[in-house]
């Protein structure tokens, strides 16, 4: 059971990471559609605005997630790496629990 449910968690950290990636890509050419049709044809774009804000919060927040369960988000990097023994565990928990509890929050 321990074995599914690690191939569960890193299949979608993987598809998670590929769709952030993806994203991004996308956020790039439609951000340069906006510039192009804002700045060369003087008519700004009506839908790109909105749909790269949308696409931004979700890009966002499937790149925290993978940089979480990764370990590689910088502020508690530092912190973990300036603090030893049982601080460090208190860091490393408080730091779970506060990305809990913004998930909590800003969930809708």
């Amino acid at each position: 059971m321990k074995r599914f449910f690690l191939t569960l968690d890193r299949g979608t950290t993987a598809l998670a990471l590929i769709l952030a990636c993806t994203l991004l890509a996308t956020v790039s050419v439609l951000g340069l559609w906006q510039v192009a049709t804002r700045f060369i044809l003087s008519e700004p774009s009506t839908w790109t605005e909105e749909l790269l804000r949308r696409l931004l919060i979700w890009m966002v927040m499937l790149g925290t997630a993978v940089a979480f369960r990764e370990g590689a988000l910088v502020a508690v990097d530092v912190m973990l790496n300036k603090v030893k023994g049982q601080a460090r565990v208190m860091v490393r928990d408080l730091a779970g629990d506060a990305a809990l509890l913004e998930g909590l929050v800003t969930a809708p």
